[in-house]
């Protein structure tokens, strides 16, 4: 069974073609015994994309092998056009093979939200209904989408899943590195720094021929920003930047990133990344070189000690300026600003 989830993760992520996953998939589904009814594993699109191709082919991926004329009749395509369901729908042909539905468009699909369903009619080979009926909503175009995005979430990777993508809340009185909830979303109000606590993950002991310490990543100051839409991960990542806001002045830049909540098919995009900052007064660059590179393959992945520091200080902003774009070209409205305060 892990290896059947193993080669289902790596095909929505993009890191094996469906395909071949599909074809080890069928090779391991002895595994889950001849008694078994056949259930839904992932469909592409996956329920909730958007963004989606005017051509994109339509499929449906079986744990087992199933009978294609039962299941092509039991497969269905709808779209919601001004509140009416089953608008007329786009033309196609239905197959299957092995344990694979496909719906292949012989028209391109208009812009808007539809959604792809597979009844309990379909059976396995041997005459098993399907266990669960099917359905996922994905939308083709950019409708649906909202026309600017925006910034709807800001926390630290330290806070884990409960801050990590869209739909993560903050909490109405703020909160620090151990949280299990982001510092805020988009329907809370903006609190003062002090209100949003991380820690730098420096520890102090940057001093020469013992950087390692100082210098391995701490996840106490790797800031998360999560979008309403999904993202253009270059432009986007070029108009993030970190400033120091309380003296003395200091100098950072980003040392690595890693978007998540990502796309697998055109026009791909992510909608949260996690921001890895180097700073340059952290002890790990004994405060004459700047950046991961520093020192050899340890580098700095942190941000400078903050345990213990007085009240109000230090603080620091995150900004996003308007050069970001989501992956329709889209500019955010306004710069988005974000203080935060170390401890």
């Amino acid at each position: 069974m892990e290896k059947i989830k193993l080669l289902v993760a790596l095909c929505l992520l993009g890191l094996l073609s469906c395909a071949k996953a599909n074809k080890g998939l069928s090779s391991l589904m002895p595994l889950l015994g001849d008694n078994q009814a056949p259930v839904v594993l992932f469909s592409i699109p996956a329920p909730g994309q958007f963004g989606i191709a005017s051509t994109q082919p339509l499929q449906i991926y079986f744990s087992k092998e199933v009978d294609s004329q039962r299941c092509t009749g039991a497969f269905a395509l709808s779209q919601t056009v001004a509140g009416a369901v089953n608008a007329p729908i786009v033309s196609g042909s239905t197959s299957v093979l092995g344990s694979v539905l496909t719906f292949l468009p012989s028209s391109n699909f208009s812009a808007g939200t539809y959604n792809m369903s597979v009844t309990s009619n379909c059976e396995d080979k041997e005459g098993r209904d399907l266990q669960v009926p099917y359905s996922a909503s994905f939308t083709v175009g950019a409708g649906g989408v909202q026309s600017q995005p925006t910034i709807v979430a800001v926390g630290l990777e330290s806070q884990g899943a409960g801050c990590s993508v869209l739909g993560s809340v903050g909490s109405a009185s703020g909160a620090n590195w151990t949280s299990s909830t982001c510092f805020w979303d988009s329907t809370l109000p903006i609190l003062g720094p002090s209100s949003y606590q991380f820690q730098g993950g420096d520890n102090g002991t940057g001093t020469p021929g013992n950087f390692v310490n100082a210098c391995a990543d701490v996840n106490t100051d790797n800031f998360i920003l999560i979008f309403n839409n999904y993202m253009n991960p270059s432009s986007t990542v070029n108009a993030i930047t970190l400033t120091r806001l309380s003296p003395p002045p200091s100098s950072m830049r980003l040392a690595t990133w890693t978007w998540s909540d990502c796309q697998t098919v055109s026009p791909y995009g992510c909608r949260a990344v996690d921001l890895v900052f180097s700073e340059l007064e952290a002890s790990c660059n004994g405060g004459s070189t700047l950046g991961p590179a520093a020192y050899g393959p340890n580098g700095d992945f942190n941000l400078q000690a903050t345990a213990g520091s007085p009240a109000g200080f230090p603080r620091y902003m995150i900004q996003m300026d308007t050069t970001a774009r989501d992956i329709f070209g889209r500019a955010p409205i306004s710069n988005f600003n974000f203080a935060v305060e170390g401890k």
